[in-house]
């Protein structure tokens, strides 16, 4: 084979005068690693423990034991105080029911049912970090509406997390 006829390397290209154009090898894409958004706040919770779905289950139950225990004592005391308007009564009471886990879970880190299991809910991104009042009313809402399905991902979840607790970025933790 002649010199002349060089064998045509179709991985160079050429400008418009057929002079050869430099090329860099391609770029190799780096694919982000497969792990969600929280998983390296993840790795800060690797020393906990957490909590099965039956602990879980009990503290909800010791709360709604409360809230109707409160429930009850506050409409008791209300007909006591005399004439006061059914709206006002009820928009008392409704108002305590939907307050009762955002607040204590806010600025508490945990609500009764949880202080006496030694639960405590914690914002992903930090372990000493109670989750904010916007993360706690999400997470009441995605708990209220969804019930027990809510709970479904706590057995199938390596960190225990409820819909819920994915949902308002917490995670519950055994202290």
């Amino acid at each position: 084979m002649d010199n002349s006829e060089k064998p045509v390397d179709f991985l160079k290209q050429k400008d418009v005068f057929g002079f050869d154009i430099p090329i860099s090898e391609p770029e190799k894409v780096v694919e982000p690693m497969e792990k969600d958004a929280d998983a390296i706040a993840f790795d800060e919770y690797k020393d906990f423990k957490f909590p099965s779905l039956m602990t879980r289950i009990m503290a909800l139950f010791i709360d709604l034991i409360l809230i109707l225990t409160i429930f009850f004592l506050t409409a008791y005391l209300i007909e006591l105080s005399g004439d006061i308007q059914g709206w006002l009564k009820g928009t008392i009471m409704i108002t305590m029911i939907f307050l009762y886990e955002p607040i204590f879970v806010t600025f508490f880190g945990c609500t009764v049912g949880h202080y006496l299991l030694k639960l405590r809910v914690r914002s992903i991104k930090s372990s000493n970090k109670n989750i904010s009042i916007i993360h706690a009313f999400i997470r009441f809402f995605f708990k209220s509406i969804l019930g027990w399905i809510s709970f479904l991902t706590v057995t199938f979840n390596k960190r225990k997390r409820a819909i819920h607790d994915i949902a308002s970025s917490s995670i519950v933790i055994h202290v």
